[in-house]
């Protein structure tokens, strides 16, 4: 195999585990009053904090994708190869709309396991931190001064890291609420 079939090949197998992990983790962590699996239920409040987070995820994904293309026109290289900069932008857009729906109460559906989900979540933040951890290590994270793929399971962590941290302070908040009331 030519490499670039072989990379070809293993992108797309990295594409479709993770699409299937994906559809794993919502399937198993949302179950609907039909007893039916990977359906989410939110009350009226949360639906329309969600409708705001994703509009909020997308401006902002919108205008971080103009400032890279301003600063792609004006000659600027930028520190990563281009799969992992276009999928900043979509990283950029998910933190801003996870942020949002953590902050406003609206993350998590009334029918999420938790427990699972966070079990299911913390595994693919490991595995997405420790693949580039481990290129970093032999020395080919960077190559030609620019961040290769594994820049793509770093920004991958990174948001799974974001979501961990944020609800974590976010309930620490709303106890010691709760405690002073």
């Amino acid at each position: 195999m030519e490499p670039s079939t072989s990379k070809t090949i293993g992108l797309l197998v990295g594409i479709i585990v993770g699409a299937l992990l994906g559809a794993l983790i919502v399937g198993l962590t949302h179950k609907g009053k039909n007893g039916k699996l990977g359906n989410f239920e939110f009350d009226e409040r949360q639906t329309l904090q969600n409708g705001k987070s994703f509009r909020f995820g997308f401006i902002v994904a919108i205008i971080y994708a103009g400032i890279l293309c301003f600063l792609s026109l004006c000659g600027m290289e930028f520190p990563a190869i281009d799969a992992v900069m276009y999928f900043s932008i979509i990283f950029v857009g998910i933190i801003s709309m996870s942020s949002y729906s953590i902050w406003t109460d609206a993350y998590w559906g009334l029918n999420t396991n938790k427990k699972m989900f966070v079990t299911l979540m913390s595994v693919a933040t490991l595995i997405n931190l420790v693949v580039p951890i481990r290129f970093m290590i032999d020395g080919s994270f960077i190559k030609d001064g620019k961040v290769g793929m594994t820049g793509l399971n770093l920004l991958c962590g990174i948001i799974f890291l974001s979501i961990f941290i944020q609800d974590a302070i976010k309930r620490a908040i709303d106890k010691r609420n709760e405690d002073d009331n």
